[in-house]
């Protein structure tokens, strides 16, 4: 199993032949996810979905004593939320790495990555039609493809908004730089 915070560059193939995201761009996705060693269910989607570790998906729905939820009840260690998040990550790269074929195009390190964590947090669908989008019109309307997701949740569009900056602009900007950035155009939108 490849580690996590490992100094492979983003745009490096691993033995597969397919693209990997490096260490920064998983840190990144972590910060996003934020952590919880404990069963949680109210992870944005309504009516919430049992979660655990960096956003992983134990079942969709909310937490009810199922046979999927019993490796979690007593909760998790670090290490073992890390195991998780690479394994879905490896998954949702998978993913990606497809749909770049399918579509015969490139993406550039930061464009890969923000397919990946939209991938990861929205799902793979999310990802391929925004990869489509690219593919047709361009990096701008790829850009604001991404920003029309999840257009009723603010947390949300604080991390379309970071898949949107890394996706046309290779900016990778924390969560807080993220906000700060929103919170700047929402200001000068006012005093318009």
């Amino acid at each position: 199993m490849r580690r996590m915070f490992a100094s492979a560059g983003i745009d490096k193939r691993n033995v597969t032949g397919s693209y990997m995201v490096n260490s920064k761009g998983a840190a990144l996705i972590t910060t996003y996810e934020g952590l919880s060693l404990s069963m949680y269910d109210q992870d944005g989607a309504k009516p919430g979905n049992a979660t655990i570790g960096f956003g992983h998906l134990i079942h969709k729905g909310l937490i009810n004593n199922t046979s999927s939820e019993k490796e979690f009840e007593n909760g998790i260690t670090l290490n073992r939320a890390t195991e998780l998040f690479v394994e879905r990550i490896a998954e949702h790269e998978g993913y990606v790495n497809n749909y770049m074929s399918n579509l015969s195009i490139d993406l550039n390190a930061d464009q890969f990555a923000s397919m990946v964590d939209l991938s990861f947090n929205k799902g793979p669908d999310d990802a391929l039609k925004i990869m489509k989008t690219y593919k047709e019109k361009g990096v701008v309307a790829a850009g604001e493809a991404i920003m029309d997701l999840n257009k009723n949740n603010a947390g949300l569009q604080v991390r379309r908004r970071f898949e949107k900056e890394l996706f046309v602009n290779s900016n990778a900007l924390t969560k807080t730089g993220t906000e700060k950035l929103i919170q700047k155009e929402n200001e000068d939108k006012k005093k318009k």
